[in-house]
């Protein structure tokens, strides 16, 4: 689905190359003394918060942008520098720099180190393409667009989405790998050269990203890929990346370390990619089985931190319900159960599903998705009195959800959704 993001619509997403089966034998210990780290979280509903404060200044820069869709970069940058959003955004992240530099220290230190010289190894070149590079050699640009990035994983991806177009050439089969990558993951990797510097690596079957990211100023620079082929080296000798510090993170790299040995076994060397995924899912669903007491304490501490349901405000009004979006489709949102650890991921896959529906056969509005991506939502909820099933309020840009999500199942019923009038 296409996204515009700030002043940038991002388009023409091209062909991947085969697919390389990398083999991996690390096998994760679990953590069991943490079972979440509650400051990114934290910072997360701060920065949420701020932004539905944000709503009016944030509306008001969104339309100045597509006013000036066709300008040039100049004047954008101009349209940029003056606007109020981008000032009170400014502001609160100069308010919030060191808890944006701890957080994202946090997830660094995670981090492996690519077991080979990557550099070296795939040859990685820069990016020349200056509608991508002012995005990160800017530093207005790059604070705006990472701003809600709180990880090395969520800075990659952010990345990886905007190089997309460049690295990648079209395909005819294009939605099926990316909806096999995002099932499997990508490898992430960081390396230290100073104490506030730090080379990142992301490696997906098709492509390698890195950057460097500097975690007191939040520039990112040195951007870099390589496409992987048949001729590329062997990446054998790749393990799963990462130091678990708590029960999310084992987790975490327990269901990476399952996608991606699938694709090493040799078993699925021609399996189609509905054959992958239909693997995929009884893996991961046999993982959640077996990790079901880690995966309920995790979401319940994670729900413990929001404020209790209240009454619906009267400016909302019913859109679709559940029944009406039939069964089929609470299926296809429980099928991510064993990646969800937090509400949002739910909230947020059911946000995008449902507009999706709503414009079947017609064009979404893509503005509406992206101040909907941007403000993010804020979350109410309550346990009901099976303890397992949790009632949610989701409130969003002139949207709300409302739903029930049993901790111990995934499984989501009365599914409401509303629209602000």
């Amino acid at each position: 689905m296409k996204t515009q993001f700030i002043l940038f619509t991002l388009s023409g997403i091209m062909r991947f190359r085969k697919i390389i089966f990398l083999f991996f034998t690390a096998t994760p210990g679990f953590v069991y003394g943490q079972l979440v780290s509650t400051e990114p979280y934290a910072l997360q509903d701060k920065t949420v918060s701020f932004m539905h404060r944000l709503e009016k200044e944030l509306i008001t820069f969104v339309e100045q942008a597509d006013s000036v869709s066709n300008a040039s970069m100049e004047e954008r940058n101009t349209l940029l520098q003056k606007s109020v959003f981008f000032r009170e955004i400014s502001k609160y992240l100069d308010e919030n720099r060191f808890a944006y530099e701890s957080v994202r220290r946090q997830s660094f230190e995670k981090l492996t180190p690519p077991p080979i010289d990557l550099e070296k190894a795939l040859r990685l070149t820069p990016i020349v393409d200056s509608s991508l590079t002012i995005l990160w050699k800017e530093a207005d640009y790059a604070r705006l667009l990472t701003f809600q990035s709180f990880t090395a994983e969520a800075i990659m991806g952010l990345i990886a989405n905007t190089m997309l177009p460049v690295i990648v050439e079209t395909s005819s089969n294009i939605y099926d790998d990316l909806m096999l990558d995002s099932q499997i993951g990508p490898l992430i990797y960081g390396l230290p050269v100073l104490r506030d510097k730090w080379q990142l690596f992301m490696i997906t079957r098709h492509y390698c990203i890195a950057v460097d990211f500097n975690l007191t100023t939040q520039d990112v620079d040195n951007v870099r890929f390589a496409t992987l082929s048949d001729s590329s080296p062997d990446l054998s000798n790749l393990a799963i990346s990462g130091n678990p510090k708590t029960t999310v993170d084992s987790l975490s790299q327990g269901l990476q370390k399952i996608g991606w040995s699938i694709l090493a076994d040799t078993a699925y060397l021609r399996a189609s990619h509905t054959e992958i995924l239909q693997t995929l899912a009884v893996k991961k669903q046999q993982f959640f089985l077996e990790h079901l007491d880690q995966y309920t304490q995790v979401r319940k501490t994670l729900l413990s931190r929001f404020p209790a349901t209240g009454v619906l405000p009267t400016e909302y009004r019913l859109k679709i319900s559940g029944e009406e979006l039939g069964d089929t489709f609470l299926q296809s949102i429980s099928f991510l159960n064993p990646t969800v650890f937090s509400v949002e991921t739910i909230t947020t896959q059911l946000a995008n599903s449902i507009a999706g529906q709503l414009s079947w056969g017609g064009r979404p509005d893509y503005k509406a998705l992206s101040l909907k991506a941007m403000m993010g939502y804020l979350h109410r909820v309550r346990p009901t009195a099976n303890h397992y099933i949790w009632q949610v309020q989701a409130c969003g840009y002139q949207t709300l959800i409302e739903y029930q999500w049993d901790i111990s199942t995934g499984k989501i019923t009365d599914l409401k959704y509303y629209e602000r009038i």
